[in-house]
């Protein structure tokens, strides 16, 4: 699918990556850290370093740039909504293969082509567990892909988040908190120039994010990630954000998300037998060096997976408006 590129928003689903790989780093061989995001004052901090906190920007970031989508009226809903689902399928597809040849080879287990198939079109996440965010972004973005093609604003969002919430899906709510950001931004621009607001703000985001994990505390998070979001649009981290290195890996995120598990487990598995994981130097180390493996195996791992989405493109049937628009894009 081609996107609009904007470096500073491909920044934060970068640093977004980053939390999730160095959280699940942590969390499988040195749980003894743990206690420090259970620790006063060191929680206030950790508390946005987070593998929720990184699927939480995911999600709003997706809201985001679906709602730009449908406003741009460039495609029509039927046509995104197939090629989104058909993405995420080959997203599916691809790290269930990998995760069943993994399997096979740690522990002898088996996932017949049936199970992978119906696994990946279905988008469970009963072979690869962080696949269960999947099914929430399609929802997601689906939802703010029209909110956009309608240009509802943000009572109209706020609305639906509400009626979602109620429902119980909290995680498409956090989604479509990204459509309402194009409307909090032309409300909020003028306050938010002001340094001490934005100080204030940033404070207020720190001190009252929420460190235990519910659906109320996600929640919580999106709409602190929200208020992140217009802070860095409307200060100076802007401009540091809008740099080539992070925002090519931010780029990438969606293949780093699927790969960054499997890689990290095979990897370590090779590193921690030469080197003592509870040496912090030796540990850090090859955290570091795993995550830059990860970020160079993004690249090619997401160029496969768009060509395969496109390749499945391209043999489903069109009409030739559908045709005339891909030609132009």
């Amino acid at each position: 699918m081609q996107k609009q590129r904007i470096n500073w928003i491909d920044s934060v689903k970068c640093i977004a990556a980053t939390i999730v790989f160095f959280t699940h780093f942590i969390a499988s061989y040195r749980s003894d850290m743990g206690v420090f995001w259970n620790t006063k004052p060191y929680m206030y901090v950790l508390s946005w370093i987070t593998g929720k906190t990184g699927v939480v920007f995911f999600s709003i970031i997706l809201g985001m740039m679906a709602y730009k989508a449908g406003k741009r009226q460039s495609t029509s809903f039927a046509v995104y909504s197939i090629k989104r689902y058909v993405y995420f399928v080959c997203c599916a597809i691809f790290v269930n293969i990998v995760q069943t040849i993994y399997m096979m080879c740690a522990i002898h287990a088996d996932n017949s082509i049936i199970h992978i198939l119906t696994s990946s079109l279905l988008l469970k996440d009963d072979i690869w567990p962080t696949f269960w965010c999947m099914k929430f972004f399609l929802a997601g973005s689906l939802i703010s892909f029209v909110n956009g093609s309608f240009e509802f604003g943000v009572k109209e969002c706020i609305i639906e988040i509400v009626v979602l919430i109620l429902l119980g899906q909290t995680w498409i709510a956090i989604c479509v908190m990204g459509s309402a950001y194009d409307g909090l931004l032309s409300m909020t621009t003028k306050v938010l120039s002001k340094f001490p607001i934005r100080m204030m703000l940033w404070a207020g985001c720190f001190a009252l994010s929420p460190t235990t994990e519910s659906d109320i505390g996600f929640l919580i998070k999106g709409i602190l990630a929200l208020v992140v979001l217009l802070l860095i649009e409307n200060g100076n981290i802007k401009a540091l954000l809008n740099n080539p290195i992070s925002a090519f890996v931010g780029r990438n995120c969606m293949a780093f998300y699927l790969i960054h598990g499997i890689t990290y487990l095979t990897m370590s598995n090779i590193i921690f037998k030469r080197f003592d994981v509870k040496n912090t130097a030796a540990f850090w180390a090859g955290g570091l060096f795993i995550y830059i493996v990860i970020v160079l195996l993004s690249v090619p791992v997401g160029y496969i997976i768009n060509k395969m989405a496109d390749a499945v493109w391209s043999i489903l049937p069109r009409t030739e408006k559908e045709k005339n628009e891909d030609t132009k894009r």
